[in-house]
């Protein structure tokens, strides 16, 4: 089977740019631009919670992905790649903080429940309290658009378990998002 791997580009910030990417099912309910279109408006749903700095773009193509092996199968430029997103939160922020959206699955592997995770980071200072969780309202935000992503690309949505040592890939169908009231840092983008 064949997945589709969407990547958008977070840049503006000190550490970047970061990479964010969704897999999908090639194959699945929505069309490729579909998908892509459904993460444009997941990303404007949260703009908010960017830094003002900060935008995120799509590459502008998708990639076709053998789940199992992880070669390679083409590169496929949108029909009508969706415009960039900037942040519209506060213009402070701290380049390594933000949150973490768990992407769950009714999967097991390893004994261990299959999830998926995309760090929003950077964040903006409004998303953060004084005891150093996030604010409710920004939580908020954030797993509304998430359960929204959830809702709009069932049963596209995937983790993808990339292929290791010998053991092939997999596939997992996102069912719900959750998003952890705690802050989520990024070790490899300190300085």
């Amino acid at each position: 089977m064949t997945i589709v791997q969407h990547q958008f580009v977070s840049t503006g910030w000190s550490g970047g740019p970061g990479y964010t990417s969704f897999y999908m099912q090639a194959d699945g309910e929505n069309t490729p631009q579909q998908q892509v279109d459904a993460l444009k408006t997941f990303f404007d749903a949260i703009d908010g919670e960017l830094p003002t700095e900060v935008t995120y773009t799509s590459v502008g193509s998708y990639r076709t992905i053998n789940e199992t092996t992880g070669a390679l199968v083409a590169i496929t430029a949108y029909g009508t790649p969706p415009a960039a997103t900037p942040g519209t939160g506060n213009a402070t922020f701290a380049a390594p903080s933000g949150c973490v959206i768990t992407w769950l699955t009714s999967a097991f592997g390893a004994s261990k429940a299959i999830v998926g995770r995309t760090y929003i980071v950077p964040a903006g200072s409004n998303m953060f309290q004084n005891d150093g969780t996030l604010a409710d309202a920004d939580k908020a935000a954030v797993q509304t658009a998430a359960a929204a992503l959830v809702t709009a690309l069932s049963p596209d949505l995937l983790v993808w378990r990339r292929p290791v040592d010998g053991a092939g890939g997999g596939i997992s169908v996102v069912t719900a998002a959750r998003v952890a009231d705690r802050v989520a840092i990024l070790r490899s983008r300190r300085a």
